[in-house]
């Protein structure tokens, strides 16, 4: 609502970015886990809105971050991977509550 507000102040247009934030699902995991359990639940999560195999999210999430890591802080990661055979962008947001 206040964004919403501030929109209407400052007679800001939304773009495609706000749109795919407003779309996106936000999911909250309350403990601590591995690498591999976050890979699942987030593939899981992703397929479901792009209409693909959770298999290849998680397989194309992994390669890429044993490629490079996309860790930008002990307490922050984002994981992301171009599937090119998808050509809308999505978006999802975990927060992780023990890591904060």
């Amino acid at each position: 609502e206040l964004k919403d507000i501030l929109r209407e102040r400052d007679e800001i247009t939304k773009d495609r970015f706000d749109h795919i934030i407003e779309e996106c699902p936000i999911l909250d995991i309350e403990k601590r886990i591995e690498m591999e359990d976050f890979l699942k639940i987030s593939s899981q999560t992703i397929a479901e809105r792009i209409k693909m195999s959770s298999e290849e999210i998680h397989d194309a999430l992994l390669k890429r971050e044993q490629d490079t890591s996309t860790a930008i802080s002990p307490f922050l990661a984002m994981p992301s991977y171009t599937l090119y055979a998808f050509p809308n962008t999505t978006l999802a947001v975990f927060l992780a509550t023990p890591g904060r």
